[in-house]
């Protein structure tokens, strides 16, 4: 869900061309399924594109790849921050997505999987505010 509410912000922020974005999971489990169907519906019902997702495993050695790596949650940040040690990038480079949110942090970005689409709604209103606020800083990180 993040990863495509975060490329529609960016279209419309005319910014697309210039950020890569991309997305895996710390774990396996869900490797090679689909987009879960309560993001489907809640993109659906916020009109943003459908989307032809497969989950996949984050690769250690992309903490060097990427400039940013968002984590939901702060189990996944003290994860990445140990790629990132162990490979000899920055560990400042994982931020919490809920630490973007300039009404003050927001928290842990639940995994809504396996619940009500009522979640789904919930952590896409926690994520739109966090990421809005990435995307107008971007242009002046960007240069």
């Amino acid at each position: 869900m993040a990863e495509i509410v975060l490329r529609d912000r960016l279209e419309h922020a005319g910014l697309a061309h210039r950020v890569v974005v991309d997305s895996a999971g710390i774990s396996d489990e869900e490797a090679g399924r689909p987009a879960y169907p309560g993001t489907q519906r809640t993109l659906d019902r916020h009109g943003l594109p459908s989307v032809d997702h497969r989950a996949r495993l984050f690769e250690q050695s992309w903490v060097t790849r990427y400039d940013l790596l968002l984590a939901m949650d702060s189990g996944h940040r003290r994860v990445l921050q140990r790629y990132a040690t162990r490979h000899g990038a920055d560990p400042s480079r994982v931020v919490l997505v809920g630490d973007l949110d300039p009404a003050g942090s927001t928290g842990d970005v639940p995994d809504p999987w396996g619940y009500p689409d009522d979640v789904f709604e919930d952590v896409y209103a926690q994520l739109e505010p966090a990421l809005d606020a990435l995307v107008a800083a971007l242009p002046t990180r960007l240069g």
